[in-house]
């Protein structure tokens, strides 16, 4: 979205408006310049603080998701990081498994203990 725009077309909008209503009440052409230059300096500035405003919430808006996929990716790192451990815990159980089994097979066919 062209937001550079904003101010422009706000006061452009509003100094149209403004000589309709000074053609069609037939004001003099002196004082409906001048109503007319105070009211583009007015909506010129009203269009700047709008465009501004956008500008902010856009840009929130923008740290926002940016927060959100930050969160995502720790979340997964840190999901990743459980199931390592989860696994390295299996591991080792399964491996000390294996040792006693066959410390128990050892021991059994050089007739040990039956």
């Amino acid at each position: 979205m062209k937001i550079r725009f904003i101010p422009a077309g706000v006061t452009l909008l509003a100094g149209a408006i403004t000589c309709l209503i000074c053609l069609m009440r037939d004001y003099d052409v002196t004082y409906s310049l001048e109503v007319l230059l105070v009211v583009l300096i007015i909506f010129a500035l009203i269009g700047m603080k709008a465009q501004r405003v956008i500008i902010n919430v856009m840009r929130e808006q923008k740290m926002q998701e940016e927060e959100e996929i930050r969160m995502a990716e720790w979340k997964e790192t840190e999901r990743l990081r459980q199931l390592e451990e989860q696994r390295m815990t299996w591991k080792k159980r399964t491996s000390w498994r294996k040792k006693r089994s066959h410390n128990e097979g050892t021991s059994n066919s050089y007739g040990g203990n039956t």
